[in-house]
């Protein structure tokens, strides 16, 4: 490649990084943390102001967001930071393979990843899985380019990731068990002779250190499970997400096959469609990377698949592969603007308008199922009648300029679509759309009226005491770290199983109830505490519904608030 190229290319992955970064920061304080984020989250302050801490499974989260706190303050956007920034950093995974995949098809899979709704999702969630990912494919990379290391260094900050990484290790022996099994299959290489599959993805043969590698992996895992020795503990739980990860061999989850269909169907539907059809097309003319990337692609969706545990959260390798195999085979329909590609693009045009119409009447469809009107058959016929539209310009371009243009002006238009519906779909998951309590990629219920809440109990201080956080408050039977974090703030706070009537403190929270029976009286407000998606029990119609409006059955888990009705005179109890 020539040197105004080159610098071309480098120009395109740093605007790649930088609409990643753009994307998993915009916003990224304004919902609650969910109380999954907060168990971490309180974690890593309590460790920032030298408390004691449970690193749990997840150190390498709560070690550096530890320090975050101490530079950026303890916010919810700090303590999504983390996660946000190394998720970014997954642009930069198609260009450690760009001389693998190809560099017209390593740039696409770039910025398909830069918007991908199901790694968006991980990058604004306060854990340790985009980490796992992002980390784990790092230190292949490295093997790949035979840098010991470099893969010592990533492969000790992928096992510090916590469970996420040991399903990254789990699909990456059995890949390699797989390839190695067959490394007879072959593929065609540059000079037309028969290639080993396993071997396509070395480096010129190069010498590979592993006791180079094995010091980096130890020295980094040291020096990173202690945060270079200020916290020694930190190593001890270096390897607690291998035991959570087994465990979970041994529960179950309540996420149905289904659901996990339809997250990839609905978040994934480019590369799901571009990468499937590479894929097959790649082991039909016998291309060896596309032959490995399918391969690990089954791997790691039978794994996630078959795991007892699985949630929808743990598709975010799957997500990565599927983006490489696009972009390997979105880069073979190049847009040309030539006299010859007119009829192509007349096609696009119109499929792109009649796909529009017929994204059109599937919202009607919505809206009918949401108003229990009979107009859904309506608009089903609508939907069918723009796919046949579709068929027959296709079939006339085919028949006039020849089948390969009617198929390249096809694909433009499903592209460009999908990119459209791909960029919708990552600003949903992304918890930026109009309900974000209502998306897969969820690790656990959204908070909602945290605001208000937290409104209502300063305003209850300042009436007791002149200051808006130093009221007492006790919080009776209420088990929720999401509300610890809220009122991390308020020293005088304690949380306790129960009340003794002697005890009149100003400001009581309690699980939802009709009345407080303690030595003073009290008034009390109701507040919407965790949305619950009722996932398990949708039938297909309310598919349907929430694709298009994000709509579901849902409900509330409530809290109350009670404040002394003698702070607020006047008023009685309720």
């Amino acid at each position: 490649m020539n040197t105004r190229g080159y610098k071309l290319e480098h120009a395109l992955y740093a605007l790649a990084f930088l609409f990643a970064l753009f994307m998993r920061i915009i916003l990224l304080g304004r919902l609650p943390l969910s109380d999954s984020e907060a168990y971490l989250a309180l974690q890593a302050l309590s460790l920032s102001e030298g408390g004691r801490v449970n690193f749990g499974t997840q150190p390498a989260y709560i070690l550096f967001t530890s320090v975050l706190f101490n530079i950026f303050n303890d916010t919810n956007f700090s303590a999504r930071l983390l996660p946000a920034v190394i998720g970014s950093l997954v642009v930069f995974i198609p260009f450690g393979l760009r001389d693998k995949l190809g560099r017209t098809a390593a740039l696409l899979a770039a910025f398909g990843l830069a918007f991908d709704p199901g790694l968006l999702a991980l990058s604004r969630t306060a854990d340790s899985r985009i980490l796992a990912v992002v980390f784990g494919m790092y230190a292949v990379i490295s093997f790949i380019a035979r840098k010991p290391a470099m893969m010592g260094l990533y492969a000790a900050l992928t096992v510090l990731s916590g469970p996420a990484a040991w399903n990254f290790i789990f699909v990456l022996v059995l890949g390699s068990a797989w390839l190695i099994l067959n490394q007879i299959g072959a593929g065609q290489g540059k000079d037309g002779r028969k290639i080993s599959i396993t071997r396509v993805w070395q480096s010129d043969d190069m010498p590979f250190n592993y006791g180079n590698l094995l010091i980096w992996f130890g020295g980094v895992l040291v020096l990173g499970g202690t945060l270079f020795f200020t916290k020694p503990v930190g190593i001890v739980f270096a390897f607690n997400g291998l035991i959570e990860y087994l465990g979970g061999w041994a529960s179950s989850s309540q996420i149905s096959l289904t659901a996990f269909l339809i997250a990839l169907m609905v978040y994934e539907l480019l590369p799901v469609v571009f990468g499937i059809w590479g894929g097959i097309r790649g082991w039909v003319m016998s291309d060896a990377v596309d032959q490995i990337l399918t391969r690990w692609l089954g791997v790691a969706l039978l794994v996630i698949l078959l795991y007892p545990s699985h949630q929808i959260a743990d598709l975010g390798l799957v997500n990565l592969i599927l983006w490489l195999l696009a972009g390997r085979h979105i880069h073979r329909y190049p847009f040309n603007f030539d006299k010859e590609s007119i009829p192509a693009w007349g096609q696009t045009v119109m499929t792109v308008v009649l796909l529009g119409f017929a994204a059109y009447h599937i919202l009607g469809v919505a809206n009918a199922i949401a108003g229990n009107t009979d107009r859904a058959a309506l608009e089903w016929v609508g939907v069918v009648g723009a796919f046949l539209l579709i068929l027959v310009i296709f079939a006339g371009v085919a028949w006039g300029w020849g089948y390969q243009l009617g198929l390249r002006g096809f694909s433009w238009a499903v592209l460009i679509m999908l990119a459209g519906f791909t960029f919708s779909s990552a600003w949903n998951a992304g918890g930026l759309g109009r309900n974000p309590g209502a998306e897969l990629w969820r690790t656990s219920p959204l908070i909602k009226d945290a605001d208000i809440l937290l409104n209502t109990v300063e305003s209850a201080s300042i009436s007791s005491t002149g200051f808006s956080m130093q009221a007492e408050m006790r919080l009776v039977d209420v088990d929720s770290d999401a509300l610890r974090w809220l009122l991390r703030n308020f020293p005088n706070h304690q949380f306790v199983r129960a009340l003794p009537n002697s005890q009149t403190p100003a400001i009581v929270i309690t699980n939802y109830q009709d009345q407080l029976a303690l030595g003073a009286e009290y008034s009390g407000q109701d507040f919407s505490w965790q949305q619950m998606m009722n996932w398990q029990n949708i039938y297909p119609q309310d598919w349907i519904r929430w694709i298009m409006l994000r709509k579901i059955p849902e409900n509330y888990n409530r809290i109350m608030v009670w404040v002394r009705s003698d702070l607020f005179p006047g008023e009685t109890k309720e």
